[in-house]
């Protein structure tokens, strides 16, 4: 199978199942990410054998489309009501477009945000560590002067 057979057998076994919108983002994503895996040197039977098959990729695609915002039945294959809109995409394929500075951006703010945790746990802490650290240093006080 080569690069188009796996898009038109893509294509196919989403049209009908979820909507045109949807198909074609897919459709479009698929054939970019070959180009770029193409353009760094993988083979283009590689690509596709590490993608699998279209019909089985294109079960997932439906099924992560059903939990998308609203429904419209599309076909009769017993899928029965599956969402309108969406496109398909998961949240690290999500995050995987976005540019390197938006990386940073999350990475800075995640960080912030564990830090902003652990003070706050500590802050919460401090009293009883406080106590516990003068009542340890009077009962050396009061045993070295016995």
């Amino acid at each position: 199978m080569n690069r188009y057979e796996f898009i038109n057998a893509l294509r196919a076994a989403l049209n009908g199942k979820v909507p045109a919108t949807t198909v074609e983002d897919n459709v479009q994503y698929y054939e970019e990410y070959i180009e770029v895996q193409l353009r760094q040197g993988r083979g283009e039977a590689e690509i596709l054998a590490a993608l699998g098959d279209p019909r089985l990729l294109a079960r997932t695609i439906i099924e992560a489309n059903k939990y998308a915002e609203g429904t419209e039945t599309y076909g009769g294959d017993g899928y029965g009501e599956i969402p309108a809109g969406g496109s398909g995409k998961g949240f690290w394929q999500w995050y995987q477009e976005r540019p390197q500075w938006v990386h940073t951006i999350m990475s800075v703010l995640i960080a912030m945000f564990v830090l902003f945790i652990a003070f706050t746990v500590l802050q919460a802490l401090f009293p009883f560590i406080l106590i516990i650290v003068v009542a340890a240093s009077l009962y050396r006080l009061i045993r070295q002067l016995r």
